[in-house]
């Protein structure tokens, strides 16, 4: 054992920045602990073959065969082996052949003894050994076996239907389970991100302990073990003393026991199950939509065993409840953030308007700290910083800016993680850094530290262990408690993104709307002038030369053909009317977020942020249907059509160069329409 540990640790060691990354990726996420023992424990139990265990439980026989003859069999069967089976058991030769022997409820004497038999199809697992499929029986012995009702699933079946809420659920699940199995205890589990698991219902007679709520780490139910239970959605272990049978076979390899109903668990999970004081367990796979996202698990104190008819009742049972659960998980998301998007909606409608900044973050600053629960909110924009709560000085929280950045950042320990940064925000230890709209510009919410629990179940630490990859010795309740840590972010993290972006729009379009009040607006169109275009664009340009990660920007110029005969033959008012309408459909056209210019005269342009060149070339297109359709003015229906060209900014570009290359493109454009209608 200590030859695996020092092996895995050295292993580990090897790889040591990515694993700590990892480690605390997933603390952030669920304010939970790994430790090293923990990740032991994972990697030892990832890398144990639990498929090809080569015993089986002693209540039944196992064989395969391929083209008829038996090449694994179990050790009571070891008579058959290599033999045709039609000449040692001529009625399941028979039984076999026949095609509608596939419902698991077939019986047939095997060894004197009343069997039923259920077939699956399996391979052989080594090097060298051929892949092709074998035929695998499975007879499990029907006397000892206790029942469920069929009419008390459906009654089942029914009280879920009436039951709200994904909680309450599963705790309604475990009951009615533990009425129809029989078995002492049922629990329900559910996995979190990073693995761990909780204890979710809890269903057990009064002389047991309740391990409701409680904790468990992710090596108690590894990953290879929830790829099985993925694949087979029952698992029953009928005696943790069962020594079981040994699988005897001719050739080299392992029989693949993954769809196996007698598969003997691994010797780790058989003690896991001793120290739990469990005898028997059958563990049902909650699933949706390709994911295991929970366990039922029935457990008993002395041997038991159901048939397997009675155990497919009970997967399908597992389906609904799976479904139902997840059913309801969706509506308590949906409720979340409809009422997310409604305190946004509050907080928001005023950026939209010409108030000053800090008198409108003063009156949100209760509906923000309420959307991301936190204790102190700052906003720096345009170079300001406005606070919300008791902050430190403005210099302190600049010297931390600088430290941090304005990337995403998220930690719930800001001493462990950002050392340098503790002293800038004393007090705080939850940190999340939301960038905005503009280079530099951000919001950060920030958490005290708050001591706090996770309550396990079982002793985490070595002294509950023979041994670092050992099971639980006990497995009561035991407190972890946090120190120099925030509550954990987890999902509000998304909100916050969320909330960043419409804050981002919110002052883009505030910025806008100032611009357009110092002049930078065209008269006419009410779009933004040549000299807005120049000024933005430019800078726009050297924001994205400066920073590589900043968004692509496309630049569409647009010319109105045949303006000047509108003009000429309609008259000016009518010329004007067509300009406004080509301004109006050009905001219509465009995304949120992109700027429509009245560069001058008849010529406009489409600035388009964060878009790729086919995403423009879309854009264009748009522009292009658009601008054919004619324009309907009080006096004349006017045809129009418009040349449009497009380029996408270059690093070092400058606004005039951009404008150069989109006119030329336009220029372009207008050429091939010419040559086009002159030939038609």
């Amino acid at each position: 054992m200590k030859d695996q540990v020092d092996l895995l640790e050295a292993t580990l060691a090897s790889g040591e920045q990515t694993w700590n990354e990892r480690t605390q990726a997933r603390e952030h996420r669920t304010g939970v602990r790994v430790d090293l023992d923990e990740q032991l424990r994972l990697e030892s139990c990832s890398s144990e073959a639990i498929h090809l265990i080569d015993r089986v439980g002693s209540h039944g026989h196992v064989i395969a065969m391929r083209d008829g003859t038996v090449v694994v069999a179990s050790e009571r069967l070891s008579g058959w082996l290599g033999a045709n089976l039609a000449d040692v058991h001529e009625e399941l030769a028979a039984m076999i052949a026949t095609p509608a022997v596939d419902d698991d409820t077939h019986r047939l004497s095997i060894l004197g003894e009343d069997c039923c038999f259920s077939i699956h199809r399996s391979t052989l697992v080594g090097e060298g050994v051929s892949d092709d499929e074998l035929l695998v029986i499975e007879f499990e012995i029907v006397e000892g076996t206790a029942d469920v009702s069929v009419v008390e699933i459906s009654r089942a079946i029914h009280e879920l239907s009436e039951v709200r809420g994904a909680s309450e659920s599963m705790e309604v699940a475990a009951r009615v389970l533990r009425r129809i199995t029989g078995y002492d205890r049922v629990l329900g589990y559910t996995f979190f991100e990073d693995g761990h698991g909780q204890v979710v219902a809890d269903e057990h007679p009064e002389d047991m302990e309740g391990y409701l709520n409680l904790h468990f780490p992710a090596s108690d139910i590894p990953a290879q073990a929830r790829r099985l239970y993925l694949r087979k959605l029952s698992r029953m272990i009928v005696d943790t003393e069962d020594p079981g049978d040994a699988l005897l076979q001719a050739g080299e390899g392992k029989l693949d026991l993954s769809l196996s109903e007698l598969r003997l668990a691994s010797s780790h999970h058989l003690q896991f199950m001793r120290n739990m004081g469990q005898r028997a367990t059958l563990s049902l796979s909650l699933t949706y939509q390709g994911q295991l996202y929970g366990m039922i698990t029935c457990a008993h104190r002395s041997p038991r065993r159901l048939p397997i008819a009675a155990r497919r009742q009970l997967e399908v049972l597992a389906r609904v409840i799976a479904e139902h659960v997840a059913s309801e998980r969706r509506v308590e998301r949906m409720a979340r953030r409809l009422e997310t998007r409604t305190k946004m909606a509050r907080i928001l409608a005023p950026l939209y308007g010409d108030d000053p900044l800090e008198g409108i973050l003063e009156q949100a600053k209760a509906s923000i700290r309420s959307l991301i629960p936190c204790d102190a909110v700052f906003l720096r924009y345009e170079g300001e910083i406005y606070t919300l709560g008791s902050l430190p000085v403005l210099a302190e929280i600049e010297a931390a800016l600088d430290v941090l950045g304005t990337d995403r950042i998220m930690t719930d320990s800001v001493t462990r993680d950002y050392p340098e940064v503790s002293k800038h925000l004393p007090g705080y230890e939850g940190l999340l850094v939301v960038p905005l709209v503009n280079d530099g510009d951000c919001l950060v919410f920030c958490r005290v530290a708050a001591a706090r629990e996770v309550v396990w179940l079982g002793d985490q630490t070595a002294s509950n262990r023979p041994t670092p990859l050992s099971p639980r010795s006990s497995f009561a309740s035991w407190r972890e408690s946090f120190q120099s840590q925030s509550v954990p972010w987890g999902e509000v993290a998304e909100d916050a993104y969320a909330f960043g972006d419409s804050v981002s729009l919110a002052l883009r379009a505030r910025e806008q709307a100032r611009l357009a009040e110092l002049a930078y607006e065209d008269p006419l169109t009410e779009l933004p002038n040549r000299r807005f275009l120049e000024e933005h664009l430019d800078r726009l340009l050297h924001r994205r030369s400066s920073h590589s990660s900043c968004e692509s920007i496309a630049v569409i110029y647009i010319d109105v053909n045949d303006f000047k005969m509108t003009n000429d033959r309609f008259g000016h008012e009518v010329g004007d009317a067509v300009l406004m309408a080509v301004g109006e459909r050009l905001t219509d056209v465009t995304r949120d977020g992109d700027i429509a210019v009245r560069l001058a005269g008849d010529e406009f342009v489409v600035i388009c942020h964060d878009v790729s060149d086919e995403k423009a070339r879309t854009i264009v297109e748009r522009l292009d249907r658009t601008l054919s359709e004619p324009v309907v003015t009080p006096t004349q229906t006017v045809s129009l059509s418009a040349s449009v060209g497009m380029t996408i900014g270059r690093e070092g570009d400058s606004a005039a160069d951009v404008l150069s290359r989109a006119d030329r493109a336009m220029y372009e454009r207008k050429r091939v329409q010419k040559e086009q209608r002159h030939s038609e």
